[in-house]
């Protein structure tokens, strides 16, 4: 069995992925338009660039 001191780092660990899974989306939210506002120089902005895996 898993003991109570362990399954309490887990479930911050837990919540500590959601917190930063949701800064890094408004993140994105928020530098996509800056970007494409600042950068606008190519049909293929910066911004598209920065956020795709390609």
């Amino acid at each position: 069995m898993v003991s109570p001191s362990a399954t309490r780092i887990l479930e911050s660990v837990d919540v500590i992925i959601i917190l930063w899974e949701s800064l890094v989306h408004s993140f994105r939210l928020l530098i996509r338009p800056a970007a494409d506002f600042f950068f606008p120089c190519t049909n293929n902005s910066l911004s598209s660039w920065m956020f795709s895996p390609d």
